[in-house]
């Protein structure tokens, strides 16, 4: 099972950096072979916020063998805190 989860941020983005700092890239120390944390440039990556209906930022987009299984759009840490349970494999899915 492939797990990938796509964070969507900006440079001039206050409220993505401080995700990506806090709690992105520190999570990149902890992944497994099979999972992967994709850091994108929302003004670099139009076909992909096209694919993925990217419309506020941060987004993050949780994949599962290529499959969306979660989405969220903001600083929520409680909604953050499902990205490091799921990679970890204590969760399955978000229902």
């Amino acid at each position: 099972m492939k797990r990938k989860a796509l964070f969507f941020t900006a440079s001039w983005c206050g409220p993505c950096q401080k995700v990506k700092s806090g709690y992105i890239a520190p999570l990149l120390n902890y992944l497994s072979d099979d999972e992967s944390v994709e850091v994108i440039d929302v003004e670099q990556s139009y076909s992909l916020c096209k694919q993925y209906d990217v419309t506020r930022i941060p987004k993050l987009v949780l994949l599962q063998d290529d499959e969306v299984v979660y989405q969220t759009v903001g600083t929520d840490l409680p909604e953050l805190q499902n990205l490091y349970n799921w990679l970890e494999g204590r969760r399955d899915d978000f229902n």
